[in-house]
This record gives C-alpha cells, sequence and structure tokens, in this order.
C-alpha cells in the first residue's frame, strides 16, 4: 500500500536538529497531509457494521447519560418547588441519621454515576484524537488533560509556553471542573430539617357549671347567691393561669389535660351579653325619710308604677362616683311585689352617656344634696342579659384563652340608650346559666342605707374606675357599664363553678356547688419531626452544570463520517503501535536530547492523524506464547546517583499532604467524640442555609485537596513507572488506570485475560475508589441537627415577706388584718397561689416564662410541739361552764368556755377570756388545745387534761424553726413542682415531749426571724370572730379543723389525731399567713391607708430555658470511614515509588509525546509490536510482556 508525503519546511532560526532543546530553543515545524489511501478499506461488511454500531453505541450511551443526569435535576426542582419530598416524614431523634444516609446515597450515586460519564466521555475523547487530523502536542495535551482536573489545569497552564491546544485544554478542564463543581452542589440539594408537625387530638375538657342533678337546684342556688359575692373583693388578685376558664364576660372550656404538646385547640365558649335602657323617674317628694322616687315610662307620670320604694324611700348615695344596685325595687302592680325576674336594676349619680353622647333621663334630685359633694341627679337603669356561644382558641400548654381569636366578640366599644321597656327579659331556658339566677346573685345582697357598698357594687367602681373619695365626678359610658355588668356575671358563676368556698362553710351540706360540664375538643398539637428538604440554590446549580456538561459532551462526539479507527483507544501501547505503523511519523521527536514535557510538546507539532496507521506484518495469535518471554534491557549504565532534591521534594509534599488529610481527619475525630462541634449553635430557622453552607465548603475543600493529591500522586507515581524493571504490559496498564476509576476498574476486569499487573492496577484502583470514597464521606461529615437548647439565665424574683419599713406594727397589722382571706387559701388550686406550697414560702418569677423552669430558693417553717404537763381542773364559780385550768409547771392559767368534741382551737392565747398565759410575742411559741385524741408516732398520749365534764384537753406548746430548701418551679404558672422541693418539710412522724421554753430572745431583724409569726396567730385568737365569744371558731381554728379533717357538726365522738399532722397544719397555717400579707390585697375601694404591707425580698433564680436550636454535628461514622481512607491513601502514595531504583532524568512522565520519544530510543523494542496485525488491546497487552525500564532509552540524559 503507498502513501504520499508533501513535506513543506517552514523557516525557523537554523539550529542543529540533534542539539539539546531548550525553553528558548525552536525547531522547523513539519505538515504532513496524509493519502486516503492509508485508511483500512479491507475490512469485511460484517467488521465494518460492528465496527459502527459499536462506536454509535458508545455515542448514544454517553449522551443518554447526560441528557438523564439534566432530566433528573429538572425532577428534583420540580419537586422542590412543589416541595413533595416533605412528605417523606421521620422522628427527629433520626435528623442525623437521617442527614447522613441522604447525603452519602445521593453522593454516592452522583459520584458512581459522574465517573461513568467521565470514563465515557475519555473513550469518546481519545476515539477523537485518534480520528482528528491535528498536531501531535494537541493529542498529547488532549489525553494528559483527561487525567484529572489537576493534570488538566497543569495542561492549560503548559500552554503559556507552547499555545498548541487552549481550546481543547479548556474544553476538558471545563468538562472536568463541572463535574467538580457537581461533587460540590449534588451534596447540597438533599438535608434533613426539622418542623413543626400538627396533629389532631381528643382532649377532654371542663366546660361550664351546671347543676349537679335535678334534685340539686335549690341547693345550687343558695351556693351561688351565698358564696360567690362574698369572694369578689379577692378576685383581682387572680390572674392568667390563675382564672383559667375566664376571660372579661365569657366563660370559655378548659383543656384537662396538663401535659400536652405546643399547640392550638377551638373551645367553645359563652359570653354574657348585658344590654342597659334607662329607667324614667319622677320625683314624689324629698322628706326626713329621704327621697322618694317613682319610676316609670316617660310621659306617663306616676299612672303606670314599675317600682316604688317602701316608705322610706331610696337610700340616696351621699358621694358622686358610685354605683348602686338597687335590690329593694319591687314590681307592685305587675309581678304581686316580687322581684323583676331575669333583670337589675341600679343606679349611679354620675352622669351616663351614650355613644351619642346622650343622656338617658335622669331623675333630677331637688334640694341638692350636701355634705362633702352635690348630687344633682339619678340615673336609674334597667338591664337584661342573654348568652351568645362563641368560640376561640387557647394554647395547649398555658391552656389561656388567645383573646383576639374569640368570636362572635361581645366587649362593646359603644351602644346606644333605649327605653328599658324595649328590652327583652325573658329567660332563654332553665340551665343554671340559663336561668335568671345571674339577677338574684345582686339583687340577694341588698342595698344597705349607708356609705358602704355591697362587694358587687365594689367590684362595678372598681371595674369603672370610679372614686368616692374623688372631688371631680367622673362621666361614664353606657357601654362601660354593660360590659362591667359583663364581667361581674361570668366572675361570679366562674366563682361558682370553681367550688372556691370558705373553711367549713358548708359543713351540713346544706348547700350543693355547681359542677363543670366535661365535653371534648379536638387540638392541634406541634410535634416536632424530621423531613426531607430539597434546596433550590443547590438544585439549579447542579442543573446550570449539567447542562453545561451535556453541551461539552455534544462537542466532543466524534462526527458521523469521520474515518473508522482500528484502534478505540490511546494507552503506551496503542501509542507505540500506532505510532510505529503510521506512514507519516516524523523524527523530529526522537531528535529532542531533554525529554522534558515542554520539549516534547514544542516539537511535536506534527499534524497526523492517528487512525491511519496501517499494520507492515501479521501478528498470529498462536504467537503469544513466544512474545510472552521476558526480555531484559538494560541500556547503559544503570548504576545512577541519588534522586535529585526536586524529586525528593516532591516526595516530601506527597507525604506531607497525605499526612495532612489524616491529621484532619483525626482532629475532626476528636471534636467529634466529645462533640465540640455542638458549640455551634443557631437558630432553626437558619438550619437549612447552615446545612448548604456547610456541604459546601467541605465538598468544596475537600474536591480541591483531593484533585491537587491525585495529580501530585499520580505523576509521582508515573515518574516512578519509568524507573521501574516492569513489563511494558504493567506499565501501560498502570498508565491506563490512572485515567479515572472507569479506566481503573476497565484495566482492573482485562486482567482476568491477561493477569500482567494485578497488583499494580489493584492499587491504583483502590487509590483511586478511596479518593471516590472521600467524595463520598466528606459533605456527610457535617449534619445539622435539632435540639432542645437549655440555658441557665438569671431572672429576678420577689422572695419571702421583709419589713416594709420601720414602722414594724403597721405591717404586723397588716397581715393581721389580710388575715380574712385565711379561710379562702386552703380551697384554692395550688397554681392560684404561686409562691406557697404547704408550710413552705418558695421565690415566685416576676416574668412567665411559658414552657420553661427554674431553679428557686425556699423557705419551710418547721412547727414543733410538745404537751404542757401538771395540769389541774376546776369550774370557774364566776362564769357558768368556763374551765379553768392551771399549767403547774409554769404557773400560768386560762378560762375558757367548753369548746365541745371534735375541734381544736388558738382559743387559750385570747386575751379577751381570763388568762395568765405568756403573750406570745416573748416567748416566741404559741398555745392552743384540742378536744380529739393527739396521739405520737409511737401511739402514745400527751398527758391531756381531764374535765369535770368528761372531756379531755390536750394543750399544745409550740414552736418554730426554719428549714431552708431549694426547688424547681414551672416558670410558666409560676408554681413550683412538689416532687422537686427539698429538704421536704412535711413530716411523717413526731414523738411526745414535754415542752421547755427556749431562753434565747428571737431577734426582730427580720419579720420572719422574729417573733412575728406568735403575735399574728395569737391575733387570729383574738379576731372579731371570735372575740366575745360571737362565733364559735377563729378564722385560724377554722383553717386547722379543715386541714385536720375535723368535722364538728359530726354526732360522733372524738377524733383521733395524730402529733405530726398538728405540726403540719400548723406550718400550713404559718406558712400561709405570711403569703397572705405579701401577696394579696384588698380592692381599692376597701384599702386603708393605716396599714403598712410587708416588702418582699428582691432576688434572682437560675431559670432553665429550653427552646429549640440547631447544631453542628460531625457524623463520626464518616469520619471514620474518611479516616481509614486517607490511611490507605498514605500507604498507597508511598508504594507507588517503591522499587524506582531507576537514573533519574529529563524522562519524568509518560505523556503521548513521551511515550514515542522513549519508544524512538528503544530500537531493540521494535520488533515486538512491529507484527501485530490486529491491535486488540489483549494482543497488544501480550506483547507488551517484554521487562524493561524506560528510564534507560538511549540517548536520554540524565541528571
Amino acid at each position: 500500500m503507498s502513501f504520499e508525503t508533501t513535506s513543506t519546511r517552514l523557516p525557523m532560526a537554523s539550529m542543529p536538529r540533534h542539539c539539546d532543546f531548550t525553553e528558548d530553543s525552536q525547531a522547523d515545524t513539519e505538515i504532513y497531509q496524509l493519502d486516503s489511501a492509508l485508511l483500512d478499506t479491507n475490512s469485511d461488511k460484517s467488521s465494518t457494521i460492528h465496527s459502527f454500531l459499536r462506536r454509535n453505541l458508545l455515542q448514544l450511551a454517553c449522551f443518554t447519560l447526560h441528557v438523564g443526569l439534566v432530566l433528573t435535576q429538572v425532577l428534583l426542582l420540580i419537586s422542590g418547588l412543589c416541595h413533595y419530598e416533605h412528605y417523606i416524614t421521620f422522628p427527629v431523634d433520626l435528623q442525623t441519621t437521617v442527614s447522613f444516609w441522604a447525603t452519602a446515597l445521593t453522593t454516592g450515586f452522583a459520584t458512581a454515576y459522574t465517573a461513568l460519564l467521565v470514563f465515557l466521555a475519555q473513550k469518546l475523547a481519545m476515539r477523537r484524537n485518534l480520528a482528528s487530523l491535528q498536531p501531535l502536542t494537541k493529542t498529547h495535551d488532549s489525553i494528559r488533560s483527561w487525567a484529572g482536573f489537576g493534570a488538566a489545569m497543569a495542561t492549560l497552564y503548559s500552554q503559556l509556553s507552547a499555545s498548541v491546544s487552549v481550546f481543547g485544554s479548556l474544553h476538558v478542564m471545563g468538562y472536568l471542573g463541572c463535574i467538580s463543581l457537581l461533587h460540590v452542589t449534588i451534596p447540597t440539594i438533599l438535608s434533613a430539617q426539622t418542623f413543626d408537625s400538627f396533629t389532631t387530638v381528643n382532649v377532654t375538657t371542663l366546660g361550664f357549671p351546671e347543676y349537679a342533678n335535678s334534685t340539686a337546684q335549690n341547693a345550687t342556688n343558695v351556693f351561688m347567691t351565698t358564696i360567690p359575692t362574698q369572694f369578689l373583693p379577692w378576685i383581682g388578685n387572680l390572674n392568667g393561669f390563675e382564672t383559667l376558664g375566664l376571660f372579661n364576660g365569657t366563660l370559655y372550656e378548659v383543656l384537662n389535660d396538663t401535659n400536652l404538646e405546643s399547640g392550638e385547640a377551638q373551645v367553645s365558649a359563652i359570653g354574657f351579653n348585658v344590654s342597659c335602657g334607662y329607667i324614667p323617674a319622677v320625683l314624689n317628694f324629698f322628706d326626713d325619710s329621704g327621697w322618694n322616687i317613682t319610676l316609670g315610662a316617660v310621659g306617663t307620670g306616676v299612672g303606670d308604677i314599675i317600682g316604688q320604694t317602701s316608705s322610706s324611700g331610696f337610700g340616696i348615695p351621699f358621694r358622686q362616683n358610685t354605683v348602686f344596685l338597687a335590690g329593694d325595687i319591687y314590681n307592685n302592680e305587675f309581678n304581686g311585689g316580687f322581684l323583676l325576674e331575669n333583670s337589675i336594676v341600679l343606679y349611679t349619680p354620675n352622669v351616663v352617656l351614650d355613644s351619642e353622647g346622650q343622656t338617658g333621663f335622669p331623675v333630677e334630685l331637688e334640694p341638692e344634696t350636701g355634705n362633702s359633694s352635690t348630687i344633682t341627679q339619678l340615673q336609674f337603669l334597667q338591664c337584661s342579659n342573654s348568652l351568645v356561644p362563641q368560640s376561640g382558641t387557647v394554647d395547649t400548654q398555658s391552656r389561656i384563652l388567645a383573646g383576639p381569636s374569640l368570636r362572635p366578640s361581645i366587649y362593646r366599644t359603644q351602644s346606644e340608650w333605649v327605653s328599658s321597656a324595649d328590652l327583652e327579659f325573658e329567660s332563654p331556658n332553665s340551665t343554671l346559666l340559663g336561668g335568671d339566677l345571674w339577677s338574684e346573685l345582686l339583687t340577694a345582697d341588698t342595698l344597705a342605707i349607708s356609705n358602704n357598698s355591697s362587694n358587687p357594687e365594689g367590684f362595678l367602681m372598681e371595674y369603672l374606675g370610679l372614686d368616692p373619695l374623688a372631688i371631680v365626678p367622673a362621666v361614664l359610658k353606657l357601654h362601660d357599664i354593660e360590659n362591667s355588668l359583663s364581667v361581674l356575671f361570668s366572675t361570679l358563676f366562674w366563682i361558682g363553678g370553681q367550688s372556691i368556698q370558705p373553711d367549713l362553710a358548708n359543713s351540713d351540706g346544706s348547700m350543693i356547688p355547681p359542677v363543670l360540664g366535661v365535653s371534648s375538643t379536638v387540638t392541634q398539637q406541634a410535634t416536632q419531626l424530621g423531613r426531607l428538604d430539597i434546596n433550590p440554590v443547590g438544585v439549579w446549580l447542579s442543573l446550570a452544570t449539567s447542562l453545561v456538561l451535556l453541551l461539552l459532551c455534544v462537542m466532543m462526539l466524534p462526527g458521523w463520517v469521520e474515518p473508522q479507527t482500528r484502534v478505540q483507544t490511546i494507552g503506551l501501547l496503542q501509542t507505540v503501535w500506532l505510532w510505529y505503523h503510521h506512514a507519516g511519523r516524523s523524527h523530529s521527536i526522537k531528535d529532542v536530547k531533554k525529554p522534558t514535557a515542554r520539549n516534547l510538546r514544542t516539537m511535536g507539532t506534527t499534524t497526523i492523524r492517528l487512525a491511519n496507521a496501517n499494520a507492515r506484518g501479521k501478528w498470529q495469535r498462536q504467537s503469544i506464547h513466544a512474545a510472552s518471554k521476558i526480555f531484559h534491557f538494560s541500556v547503559g549504565d544503570v548504576s545512577r546517583p541519588d534522586p535529585p532534591a526536586n524529586t525528593n521534594t516532591m516526595r516530601a509534599l506527597n507525604v506531607t499532604v497525605h499526612i495532612f488529610l489524616i491529621l484532619v481527619h483525626l482532629t475532626l475525630l476528636g471534636i467529634g467524640l466529645v462533640h465540640l462541634e455542638h458549640r455551634i449553635i443557631f437558630s432553626v430557622d437558619l438550619q437549612s442555609s447552615v446545612s448548604f453552607w456547610a456541604k459546601v465548603v467541605a465538598t468544596a475543600f475537600g474536591v480541591i485537596c483531593y484533585s491537587a493529591l491525585l495529580y501530585c500522586t499520580q505523576t509521582l507515581a508515573i515518574s516512578c513507572a519509568v524507573r521501574k524493571y516492569s513489563t511494558i504490559t504493567s506499565t501501560h496498564d498502570s498508565l491506563t488506570s490512572w485515567a479515572g476509576v472507569g479506566s481503573s476498574l476497565s484495566t482492573l476486569y482485562n486482567q482476568i485475560s491477561l493477569p500482567a499487573s494485578v497488583a499494580a492496577t489493584s492499587s491504583i484502583f483502590a487509590y483511586l475508589a478511596a479518593i471516590s470514597l472521600l467524595h463520598v464521606t466528606t459533605p456527610a461529615l457535617f449534619s445539622v441537627e435539632t435540639f432542645n437548647l437549655a440555658v441557665q439565665t438569671t431572672v429576678e424574683t420577689e422572695g419571702v415577706p421583709e419589713w416594709n419599713d420601720t414602722n414594724h406594727n403597721a405591717t404586723l397589722a397588716y397581715i393581721e388584718n389580710m388575715a380574712q382571706f385565711l379561710p379562702w387559701i386552703g380551697n384554692l388550686d395550688q397554681s392560684q397561689t404561686p409562691g406557697l406550697f404547704n408550710g413552705t414560702l418558695y421565690d415566685v418569677l416576676v416574668e412567665a416564662y411559658p414552657g420553661q423552669i427554674a431553679n428557686v430558693s425556699a423557705l419551710g417553717f418547721n412547727i414543733t410541739c410538745g404537751y404542757l404537763p401538771a395540769v389541774e381542773v376546776g369550774v370557774s364559780p364566776p362564769v357558768d361552764g368556763f374551765y379553768n385550768i392551771s399549767f403547774t409547771s409554769t404557773g400560768e392559767w386560762v378560762a375558757f368556755p367548753d369548746i365541745g368534741p371534735n375541734v381544736i382551737s388558738l382559743s387559750p392565747m385570747d386575751h379577751f377570756f381570763k388568762s395568765t398565759i405568756a403573750d406570745p410575742a416573748d416567748s416566741n411559741s404559741i398555745t392552743l388545745l384540742t378536744s380529739a385524741n393527739v396521739i405520737d408516732s409511737n401511739g402514745n398520749t400527751g398527758v391531756p387534761a381531764a374535765t369535770q365534764q368528761g372531756t379531755n384537753l390536750q394543750f399544745l406548746r409550740c414552736s418554730h424553726s426554719f428549714l431552708s430548701q431549694n426547688g424547681t418551679v414551672d416558670a410558666g404558672s409560676k408554681a413550683i413542682i412538689p416532687s422537686s422541693l427539698e429538704p421536704t418539710i412535711e413530716k411523717d412522724q413526731s414523738v411526745w415531749f414535754m415542752y421547755e421554753s427556749d431562753p434565747e430572745t428571737p431577734s426582730d431583724e427580720t419579720l420572719l426571724q422574729g417573733s412575728a409569726w406568735a403575735q399574728i396567730m395569737a391575733s387570729l385568737a383574738a379576731s372579731p370572730a371570735s372575740a366575745g365569744g360571737s362565733d364559735r371558731f377563729s378564722p385560724g381554728d377554722l383553717y386547722l379543723m379543715s386541714q385536720l379533717g375535723m368535722n364538728v357538726a359530726s354526732p360522733e365522738g372524738n377524733e383521733t389525731l395524730y402529733l405530726h399532722d398538728i405540726e403540719n397544719a400548723l406550718s400550713k397555717l404559718v406558712a400561709s399567713l405570711f403569703w397572705i400579707g405579701a401577696h394579696i390585697q384588698l380592692p381599692t375601694l376597701e384599702s386603708s391607708g393605716t396599714f403598712d404591707p410587708p416588702a418582699l425580698a428582691a432576688g434572682d433564680a437560675t431559670l432553665q430555658q429550653t427552646s429549640l436550636a440547631s447544631r453542628l454535628n460531625i457524623s463520626l461514622l464518616a469520619v471514620s470511614l474518611g479516616f481509614s481512607a486517607s490511611i490507605l491513601l498514605l500507604g498507597l502514595a508511598i508504594s507507588f515509588c517503591t522499587g524506582a531504583d531507576g537514573p533519574t532524568t529529563y524522562l519524568n512522565g509518560l505523556g503521548f509525546l513521551q511515550i514515542i520519544w522513549v519508544f524512538q530510543h528503544h530500537p531493540e523494542l521494535s520488533e515486538i509490536l512491529e507484527h501485530v496485525d490486529d491491535p486488540t488491546d489483549y494482543n497488544l497487552r501480550v506483547a507488551g510482556l517484554v521487562k524493561v525500564r524506560l528510564a534507560d532509552a538511549e540517548g536520554v540524559v540524565h541528571l
């Protein structure tokens, strides 16, 4: 077969053809126009079809995979925009696990997928190099660029010295750069994030007060008209968590479960809608008895009498700024003298305007009243009430109603005057709320003819901001009066529904409190769950990168009309075969004395088409055995000096980088084991952003590091391969394996048919696989996890009561006066008495922090009681029925009346009776007695005194001491968690002993340390309820009997009490008295300036605030895998240079041009590949089973 060669020599600076080629050297450029007759056209038709199909199948596979990558990103983008991935949920505890596997699986798949893309693109690029008419340097650069991103950058940099293939190098570097970018962006696509998942849960609710049963209506009505109004003066001390179920003029259902997760619930509510109209009034006359006023319709005069006073007339208030309920008004004509049903009448001397600024026809008074203010008119109003069904939203944790959610609203902001005759007064139904009981609640408390107001009237004036002592009269708004009445009615029914009643007020069982209806509602509880989340930024970047990859792939596809090649790739053996059999080969490369990459690239500008190589002989398959003989060639002296410094430097740098990678993983492993990364805390709202950037930074660092690592190791390994004794096939396999993990796997597979370099290719594959594993583990190193962040902060507290100033008597007087609240405190819920728990006072948080806990200090009152011995009993002659008790051990005596059975009393300290008992302030002790049998924990009695009437009286004298405690409070309700209070003050045993006085004088430096407690207890015994024997028991007596479960109305005999129970009850009593003095206040209208309330000690507490937050988390599995891979990389990197004892030369690589140069300088090897007719990879590998050291080529210049 013939060919023609046309040679055109371009003039350049003259130089010898066999001179050393330096950086500044130049050479002639030879361009060959090859004869197309060299193409192999002898292949049979079937072979042509087979080659055609194989080539196009590779093209189709490459194109399809690139399109598939784009479509995958499009599908991910659609899913991310529609949030389909949010349907994949999991427990929040699995967030880090799911995050790791989501990242690892997506990155692993992407790594394998992109490796396949690179492998196919390499194959197609090699075929294009075979089929293209281009300079050898361009082919050299293309092959070198495909060795990796680092090699591509180095090749692009080499264009500065010889710009032969700038576009081609940019093309390959762009493709591999996009692959590297995908390694960064794909791991950021999927992340695990937490969110509030609202689940529907049915919970029971406590609804509205109702009759216990049909037979209890009268007893319940008695309770409602007797008890709730008595508690009205104290209701202002309850708020927030303490009045659940009450909101302004509305009663709402209360969630019965106190351990619900965060969320919301819709509850039913009932609003009291009050409408008021004016009552026309006519002044009849005024006399010494008072005013006589007839209430009637306007214009009808006195003929239509709606209401008329008794002969004494109305009790007209002598002060402005008051509101009175007219409970004595009767409808004599129409209702047979009974109170108007389902309505109330009230009047005020103040001007009442509606929203239009109009008055409601008040009655003018002549002459004006005198005294401290002048009253010129009275405004009469008649009001009706209707129930409005409502609904609202409550928080499932605080259980408090959200005011703005209440619909429809009954709160009025405007109202216009109408005549009371136009109002509807019929009761909607006969239920507790729907009947006319609401009006009886107020009219049962009749109006007193004095300046004093009833409790409901005081409540109304407090709400309306009226001050009877103010000089300037206030102008009232009609809608404000209606709102105040609405709040009053709802409050009274709420008190009744809570069964708040004083101690032993219903000991005979004549009253039956209403019960709360039980219902249910649906709550939407927020539960923390995890879900997958697609980051749109990551998807957009990946999609854009995939589109660029697709475009670059299309540009690399060989044309359909390109010549058909007999060699499908370019490896070491293929390069030698193609060059040896190519008719247009040039000898200019052989003339290079220093085969550096720069020199060879400059001389390799010969333009040829490698596919035009033609076999000049036959290589039969039966000749494999002969060709497999191992020949040893050693040209020149193999004993060379040590490698130059640059080789050692490269080795040291390579080892250093590998060690650095190991240290990085070792550091991360140490950090992960002690969780130092958990200190990086941020808001839950930032979890997606932080996860994205953590993966981007880690992966970008990894891609750069691993690319540099691969380039250094690859270059060093190939450089060492040149100086090793090995078969040409082994060198060929190693060189091919370094092209990528896909090529490495393919080369390893070829070892099955011809195991020429199993160890070498396995090592390279292991190295590249370890690099791929690092590409998977690096983005999985860091994840974001959500956790409950507990932060300890210091918050303000109000502690135990203290003296307010130097006037201690005024403070004691205040506490003694506020003891009138004592009958109520025992029936309040613990959540309604923050700061008090049994016999302990604890610090109260100034602000509420729902959902949190706080550690607080507490102070327990430890009461210890002993018996008084040597008691003589007699009957006092001056007062019939009085006991005269003498205490021979102390010389004290006391005379008091019979107390009856089942009673415990503080009466021995009541100085209304004759007594010589020491002043409690001096003795710092209290004395009490009980008619019950008292035993201690051993079953012993305490030497009771036997009376002539057969009653045994046990006298006790008690002292107190303090016990410092600590506890944890619910920062939302401010209530103590009972189990957290340590040490406990509650006694479960106690033993009788004879009381002996303490000689030490108590200090009054603080309110609690002195004898104030004994003075206050003594004042209870002398309270108005018991003074002079007008009532049998003092508030203190009632409290103790209530706590001890003593039933004074029981006809049975005396009960048996335990000594420690009495001491516990006294401890609670003392603590309650101090708590009341510090926390309970009278309404403004009932407050007096003669008292000085105690101050609360200012302090602080440690608040354990728990909130959801996110933090970085290091995956120990990913670090461990990365650490193992790093160690493996170091070991393999060192092994690649083992046995490289040959000379160090300018030949430090095996690029396309270096291979040509080496085999041109190994003439003895030419005959090995000369007779290979069918250049398949197998045939060439068999022919290359010749052991040689390539660095010993003839003409090579040694360093």
